[in-house]
């Protein structure tokens, strides 16, 4: 995956190439969980959905540069994830890299 230059991605350590392998184990447990809840789910919803269910004093703040992702974000306050799925996100390692 690349960025360019004016992506603050491309500056980020989550996103080296090094962190992106790190991650994978994430990625791979996001994806299982949305599998579950049908085709149309998309690992970003289940994500967007965890964070919703941390309490109202949580608000998620997603990007989307189209207008699709926008809606798709916005689906995700719909998701109800299950004490299953919960529990797997919880088991799930920790996310590699960051500004720290």
């Amino acid at each position: 995956m690349g960025f360019e230059a004016d992506d603050p991605r491309a500056r980020h350590p989550r996103f080296t190439a090094e962190m992106m392998a790190a991650n994978q184990p994430l990625v791979v447990g996001l994806r299982r969980v949305a599998r579950r809840h049908g085709a149309h789910v998309t690992p970003a919803q289940v994500a967007l959905a965890w964070v919703l269910g941390r309490g109202r004093q949580v608000i998620p703040v997603p990007g989307a540069k189209q207008e699709r992702w926008v809606g798709e974000n916005a689906a995700a306050a719909g998701l109800r994830l299950t004490g299953r799925d919960v529990a797997e996100i919880a088991a799930l390692p920790a996310a590699q890299g960051s500004w720290d």
